[in-house]
């Protein structure tokens, strides 16, 4: 259909890695290999560390995607973890994001009822 968003502008439906259909990396947090402690055996500190490690590994790895594209600006679509990183993503690179759609993003909590009334 000529009047679809798809047939007006590039669109690209990805995974984020080790996701979905996409490989898994060879080394480090997010393969999957021993040498990380079990999740139970994390203390608060640690558990805060590997979750910052693994939102930075994803983060950059949709920079590196960017730029390897030669994408100026993304609007970008996330849903659930994918939502969640995605604002992430924005956070660190605003300059780089035209529009952000978050749809039901991992993370991010309902509303305080008060608030909800308000509305």
């Amino acid at each position: 259909d000529e009047t679809s968003f798809a047939s007006r502008r590039r669109v690209y439906a990805i995974d984020w890695l080790g996701m979905g259909r996409s490989s898994r990396p060879s080394s480090g947090l997010m393969s999957g290999k021993a040498g990380f402690p079990a999740r139970s055996a994390f203390t608060r500190k640690q558990a805060e560390e590997v979750s910052d490690e693994a939102i930075d590994y994803f983060v950059n790895s949709l920079e590196h995607w960017r730029e390897a594209m030669n994408i100026q600006k993304l609007a970008l679509v996330g849903h659930s973890l994918g939502g969640y990183l995605s604002g992430h993503y924005a956070l660190r690179y605003p300059d780089r994001v035209a529009k952000l759609i978050l749809l039901s993003p991992a993370g991010i909590p309902a509303l305080p009822e008060e608030s909800e009334e308000a509305a």
